[in-house]
């Protein structure tokens, strides 16, 4: 489903990407872990159309993406949520997951009906009139999470969609994300809770300073040296 190819992406001297290259295919969910700075977030925005890759390719199902514009990348069926959540916080929370559906429904009514329907698949229908400015930080989350998914993506890009929330919170987002997969929605994770990492990825790749250092299985994330020595540290080292 996704192809990046070679990838590189520079700011100044600095390499945020390295010849990266990483496939995921169609039903998988694949985490992306490393420490702060690796490259992750950079990663999605390529993917995104955020930013232009300063080298190599980026495919979605089998049409080149590379430097589009992020609306038309959107419109392929790629969403992505923001690491830092942002909402309209004067609108209310169905005006604020009507932004997603009227990428897709150009009529009001449709639109609005498609978010209330976003908002019972993700638990907040209850709260669907409520300012945005009165959500907690769960709240937040999910809201993130519904905005992109009233796109209708065939292919989510979730960046960190479970910091900062309580470990019930985060089996929650663990038990909604699996759900989002089994409904035919392919899933690209960045996370650093690595009970979630475990509990749901088919596959986990591991970047470090912009270099792909892992990409398997979960069992082998934890095995590798090289992966430990960067990220996990020694209580993960099962070898």
């Amino acid at each position: 489903m996704l192809q990046v190819e070679n990838v590189t992406k520079m700011f100044g001297g600095l390499m945020a990407l390295s010849d990266l290259t990483l496939n995921l295919s169609e039903g998988q969910i694949k985490s992306i872990i490393g420490p702060n700075g690796a490259g992750k977030t950079t990663l999605f925005n390529v993917i995104s159309g955020f930013m232009p890759p300063d080298g190599g390719e980026i495919r979605f199902d089998d049409q080149p993406i590379t430097g589009q514009p992020p609306e038309k990348i959107a419109h392929a069926g790629v969403a992505r949520t923001f690491q830092v959540v942002k909402p309209f916080n004067n609108l209310t929370v169905i005006e604020n997951v009507m932004v997603g559906s009227l990428n897709v429904y150009a009529h009001s009514r449709i639109a609005r009906e498609k978010a209330r329907e976003v908002l019972e698949y993700i638990g907040m229908a209850d709260k669907a009139e409520w300012p945005a400015r009165k959500l907690t930080l769960e709240d937040l989350k999910r809201l993130e999470l519904g905005r992109a998914l009233a796109t209708r993506p065939k292919l989510l890009l979730l960046d960190e969609v479970m910091a900062g929330l309580n470990p019930h919170e985060v089996d929650e987002f663990i038990a909604l994300i699996r759900r989002i997969r089994d409904d035919g929605i392919t899933i690209l994770l960045i996370e650093h809770i690595m009970h979630a990492i475990l509990s749901l990825s088919d596959e986990v790749a591991v970047l470090n300073y912009g270099v792909k250092i892992y990409e398997g299985d979960t069992r082998g994330v934890v095995e590798d040296r090289k992966v430990v020595e960067a990220y996990l540290g020694e209580e993960y080292f099962l070898s």
